[in-house]
């Protein structure tokens, strides 16, 4: 709320403090009581399915809330960071293991060669070698891709 000319501001000086925490809260909250500011709170939240920090499972769909409940929804930022293919294999053999991931996508999009009980090491070295390699064969100079795919074509990786 932006300051006003009638806004005035309140101090709160605290009364004492919770016992510490395994980590700590976040998404703190202040509600400040103008009328007396001695019941202010400031309150953090603590993720009671994930106490030890990690986010909530996710699809549970049986959780009861109440009318003093907050329902927070935490969308999906996007696909992630970095090279597919520099991704560690064993960590693509887990997702696979936990249906994340096809073993069809794991081989195609990362490179690793799942084989039941995780990765096949060697045809996974082989084939991310050779997913390098066709790159290299695709690839062209910047200069090249503009005159072909235009700027803004080049940008979004040619002839899109």
């Amino acid at each position: 709320m932006a300051a006003t000319a009638e806004s005035k501001a309140v101090f709160v000086t605290p009364r004492g403090a919770t016992e510490a925490l395994p980590r700590d809260p976040d998404d703190p909250a202040i509600w400040i009581n103008r009328a007396d500011p001695a019941k202010s709170l400031v309150l953090g939240t603590m993720k009671v399915a994930a106490p030890e920090g990690g986010l909530a499972p996710s699809k549970v769909f049986d959780n009861r809330l109440t009318s003093n409940d907050v329902f927070e929804v935490l969308p999906n930022p996007g696909a992630g960071y970095g090279d597919p293919v520099l991704r560690r294999p064993e960590l693509v053999a887990d997702d696979v293991q936990e249906g994340k991931v096809t073993p069809q996508d794991a081989e195609r999009i990362y490179g690793v060669v799942a084989n039941g009980d995780g990765h096949d090491a060697e045809l996974t070295r082989e084939r991310r070698e050779q997913m390098r390699r066709a790159r290299l064969d695709e690839a062209m100079p910047v200069s090249e891709a503009i005159e072909r795919y235009g700027a803004e074509g080049a940008l979004a990786g040619g002839g899109v």
